[in-house]
């Protein structure tokens, strides 16, 4: 987990998520990082492979992206 220093919010977070709730085949775990970000961006950026809707928190302002691009294609 990764957070401001000065409020301690958080901005990113590391986790491994099974495939399925991600909206891939098979339930193997995927080591991903949820980040957040503007949301004009990301609209624009789950159109890109190994990002996807954000997985355990807002879809309106966190996306989520693969680590492992290669392991999804």
């Amino acid at each position: 987990m990764f957070r401001h220093c000065n409020n301690r919010k958080w901005f990113a977070l590391i986790m491994d998520v099974p495939n399925n709730k991600l909206g891939l085949q098979g339930e193997e775990m995927l080591e991903v990082v949820d980040f957040k970000c503007d949301p004009i961006l990301i609209g624009t950026l789950r159109e890109e492979p190994g990002f996807f809707p954000a997985y355990h928190m807002s879809k309106d302002s966190w996306i989520t992206v693969a680590l492992d691009v290669q392991r999804i294609r």
